[in-house]
C-alpha cells in the first residue's frame, strides 16, 4: 500500500492489518454509509464517525482503515508552530535576561498568548493589589544583597553533613540555588 509506505511511523507491522486496510479502502466507495456519515465534510470528524459506525451485523467494517486515517491526520504537517515557540522564548530570554527560570518564561509566554487571543485586555487591579504596589515593596526586592554568598558559607540541612560541592568557576553560590529547594533548607551566613 503506497500511502502506508510513505508513513513509516504509523505503518502497521502486521501484513494482515495492512491487507485489511487496503481491502477496506477499496470497499469504502461502494459502502452504503448512512447520510449522517457521508455528509460530513471535515476529515477528522468523518473518520471518527466511520470508526464508530456499526454496519448492523455487529462489526465495524472500516475500523482498521479509520484508525490508520486518524493516525495519519495526527502527524504535524510542518514544524512552524514549534519554531514560533522557540522564537518567542529567544525573544524573552536574551543575553541580559539569561537567568530566567522555566516557570517565569512559561508565564510570559502564556500571558502573551492570552493578550493576543483576547479582543482586548482590560485589567483592573483590586484595591488590595494597589495597596501592595508601593515603591518600598518594589525596591526592597530589587536591592542587591549586602554580602554575596561565598563558597565557604555554612549550610545547615536536615540530611547533609557537609556543604554542597562548588567549583572554582562559580561567581556566586546563590545563583546555583533553586528557590524551590530553599523551602526545606535553612541557609546561615
Amino acid at each position: 500500500m503506497p500511502l502506508a509506505d510513505s508513513l513509516p511511523r504509523i505503518k502497521p507491522d502486521c501484513p494482515m492489518t495492512l491487507q485489511a486496510i487496503d481491502d477496506q479502502w477499496r470497499r469504502l466507495p461502494y459502502a452504503d454509509l448512512p447520510p449522517e456519515i457521508s455528509s460530513i465534510t471535515e476529515a477528522d470528524a468523518f473518520w471518527g464517525e466511520l470508526l464508530e459506525w456499526d454496519d448492523g451485523s455487529g462489526g465495524k467494517p472500516f475500523e482498521e482503515l479509520s484508525e490508520f486515517a486518524l493516525d495519519a491526520l495526527l502527524l504535524p504537517h510542518s514544524n512552524a508552530d514549534c519554531e514560533r515557540s522557540f522564537t518567542k522564548v529567544n525573544l524573552c530570554k536574551t543575553r541580559i535576561r539569561n537567568k530566567l527560570v522555566v516557570p517565569t518564561i512559561n508565564g510570559i509566554l502564556l500571558s502573551s498568548q492570552a493578550v493576543k487571543s483576547s479582543s482586548g485586555v482590560c485589567f483592573n487591579p483590586s484595591d488590595d493589589m494597589r495597596e501592595r504596589m508601593t515603591a518600598a515593596n518594589y525596591y526592597a526586592l530589587a536591592e542587591p544583597k549586602s554580602q554575596p554568598l561565598q563558597a565557604s558559607a555554612t549550610w545547615s540541612t536536615p540530611n547533609a553533613t557537609s556543604p554542597p560541592a562548588t567549583s572554582g568557576n562559580d561567581v556566586q553560590a546563590d545563583r546555583d540555588i533553586d528557590p524551590e529547594d530553599m523551602l526545606d533548607e535553612e541557609i546561615f551566613f
